[in-house]
Parts: structure tokens; sequence; C-alpha cells
């Protein structure tokens, strides 16, 4: 008897369920920790079939560390709807978190972006 067993990976391949936090697609060309000092981040969400990782790393013109965004509790409250199991963080170092937030809401492939905290708060 053979036995074959496939693993579904999520929209940025990584396993894991919508209000799962970590870091996603783990690279070691992408930076493996947010920005020191870092406590804004820039919450997004990418159109249908765009990869959050390459989308961030265009924006900012540079890899960086992104993570999937909690749901729930007092994070972002505009992002809201079907979008909301997409919604991914970059933490900004500090003094850049409006520039950031420009950066992403002029992307053609970001559909939704707003500025929260860093590290976010997790739903109890």
């Amino acid at each position: 008897m053979t036995v074959l067993a496939v693993v579904v990976l999520g929209a940025c391949g990584s396993p894991g369920t919508s209000g799962q936090v970590g870091p996603v697609s783990p690279s070691p060309t992408l930076p493996s920790t947010a920005p020191a000092g870092a406590t804004g981040a820039v919450y997004f969400s990418v159109a249908a079939g765009a990869d959050p990782v390459g989308v961030a790393a265009r924006v900012m013109g540079r890899p960086v560390f992104i993570e999937r965004a909690p749901t729930g509790g007092a994070n972002p409250g505009d992002v809201t709807g079907p979008i909301r199991s997409t919604v991914f963080l970059m933490p900004v170092a500090p003094g850049g978190e409006s520039a950031a937030l420009a950066r992403f809401q002029a992307s053609k492939d970001v559909v939704s972006a707003s500025l929260g905290r860093y590290p976010p708060l997790l739903p109890s």
C-alpha cells in the first residue's frame, strides 16, 4: 500500500492559519528580524496572486522583514472584510512610518495599507 501525503501551503508559501503571527517565507536574502527600535508598522494586503514579500521589497526598494498580521483585537480596524485573512505587516524604523505608508498606498499591487503598532497587540 502506498500513501501519498500532500501539504497545501498558504498564500505566502508558509503553512499556518490567518491568525498565526510570524515571519513570512524565511529566506537567507531577507532580514530575519524587525528594524531596531521599531514601534510602528505598515499593515497591508496585496492584490490576488501577488507575492507579499516581493511587493514589499519592490515598494521599499530593498529586502524587508514582513509578518502575517494577527486578526482581531486592537489591530488596524480599517482593514476589514474578506481581505482580513491576508493582511501582512512590515515593521518600520522609527521616523519612517509615514513615508513607508505613502509608498505602499501608491503601489498598484497593494489593495489596502494602514499604520499600526509593532509588535501587534494579540487578540485575547
